[in-house]
């Protein structure tokens, strides 16, 4: 399929890859919990061109994966757009998350690198936001400690660290009165960051 031609999908069909415009694109990557990775290009561009399906072929790869969209931004017809977002050559590819720009791709064109970079991306933005949430949180707490407490089922072998990213975790809140609280494992895990950042205590729970 030409890349004229696929420029013509738009949001409300079932492509793998969403064309995003001048009237939809601010709505869409400000999506929240949602990771955009948008392509900016233009049709005459050769270098476009030369990406053949790769967009398309990525738009596959990542089916499935929550809260990624994979999309793509024509700057000859959405220019307005583009200036917005600092788009000075092409292609361009940027990762937006909660309507900000979170990351700029400038790796190897091929579906794997490209996945891998969205996925990390997306899951230190999620990071960040629960991060910037919980801070929120313990903003209104009128001064008590907080727990936060991973209940996960012990089963699977390995988790991919504790952010909202990996929905087999579930996080509850628990506002107390100081006290010793243990942590469960890995002391050298993820969770040390959000202990520091926010001056609170971990725990785990392990579920059947």
């Amino acid at each position: 399929m030409g890349y004229v031609a696929r420029y013509q999908r738009t949001i409300g069909s079932e492509a793998d890859v969403i064309t995003l415009t001048a009237d939809t694109f601010n709505d869409k990557v400000k999506e929240k919990d949602t990771a955009w990775f948008v392509q900016f290009c233009v049709p005459w561009c050769k270098h476009c061109k030369n990406l053949g399906s790769l967009w398309e072929d990525l738009g596959k790869a990542v089916e499935g994966e929550d809260e990624i969209e994979i999309a793509q931004v024509d700057c000859a017809t959405n220019k307005p757009v583009c200036t917005k977002v600092d788009i000075h050559s092409y292609p361009t590819f940027k990762v937006f998350y909660d309507g900000e720009e979170v990351a700029k791709y400038k790796g190897p064109r091929d579906v794997e690198s490209l996945k891998t970079f969205v996925l990390e991306e997306a899951e230190k933005a999620a990071a960040k936001a629960q991060l910037d949430s919980d801070k929120d949180i313990l903003g209104n707490t009128n001064g008590s400690r907080m727990a936060i407490i991973p209940f996960y089922n012990r089963s699977r072998k390995t988790m991919k660290g504790t952010s909202p990213v990996n929905h087999q975790v579930k996080r509850r809140l628990i506002t107390c009165q100081i006290v010793t609280l243990h942590l469960g494992y890995n002391a050298g895990g993820n969770d040390y960051d959000a202990k520091r950042l926010l001056d609170i205590d971990i725990v785990d729970v392990k579920t059947a």
